[in-house]
Parts: structure tokens; C-alpha cells; sequence
């Protein structure tokens, strides 16, 4: 019993983390989509302004509803793209909400850093 009890206390954290991690992909699937949408939008209307999740034909969540999508700044020239954690992916204290701008540039609001985020 001792031993079973030693193996999951090791074995529950790496599974965790591994879900979270999963999660995360899934997040960043998102707004690399949303960032090419985002550019066609560009080219039919010659500005990021007034540009809407439904005009991208996104929806406000990840397919596992562990991030909530939106489009924090749309700019003539300029955006930036959030995925919010929910649920259980808030305990993702290292990365937290992901944001993705018009030149690629990556951002985190966690503690940790961007390259293990990302």
C-alpha cells in the first residue's frame, strides 16, 4: 500500500502538469488562428479596428473551454489577442493569460518565461 501511495503522489503532479500543458497548445493553436484571421481581415478592410471574434469566425473559447479568447486591442494598424485561462487551467500560475500582437511578439502575465511558455 505504502508503495501504490508513494507512486501516485509522484505520478499526480507529472499528469497534472502534462494536462496543463496540453491545455496551453491548445491556446496557442487558438491565437495563432485568430492571428491569421485577423490578417485577412486586415486585407479586406485595411484595419485591425472593429474586428470581432464572430468576424473571424472564432468562437470565445478553446475547443476545451480551457481559455477564453478575446481580442484585447484592434487598431488601425495594431491588435492584440488573449486566451484566458478557466477552470482548472487558472492553476497554469507560470504562464497564465498567453497574448499574441500584429508582429508575432508573445507575452505571458505568469511568473515564468515566455520560452517555457510558449
Amino acid at each position: 500500500m505504502a508503495i501504490i501511495g508513494i507512486l501516485i503522489a509522484i505520478s499526480y503532479p507529472v499528469y497534472n502538469n502534462h494536462v496543463i500543458k496540453m491545455n496551453r497548445a491548445q491556446a496557442h493553436i487558438a491565437l495563432l488562428n485568430m492571428a491569421a484571421g485577423m490578417e485577412r481581415y486586415h486585407v479586406l478592410h485595411h484595419s485591425y479596428e472593429e474586428a470581432t471574434l464572430s468576424s473571424l469566425e472564432m468562437n470565445n473559447y478553446t475547443d476545451n473551454k480551457h481559455y477564453q479568447l478575446e481580442i484585447g486591442k484592434a487598431e488601425e494598424n495594431s491588435y492584440q489577442l488573449k486566451a484566458t485561462p478557466q477552470n482548472a487551467q487558472r492553476k497554469d500560475k507560470t504562464c497564465g493569460r498567453l497574448t499574441l500582437n500584429e508582429i508575432g511578439q508573445k507575452g505571458i502575465s505568469g511568473t515564468g518565461r515566455i520560452e517555457e511558455c510558449w
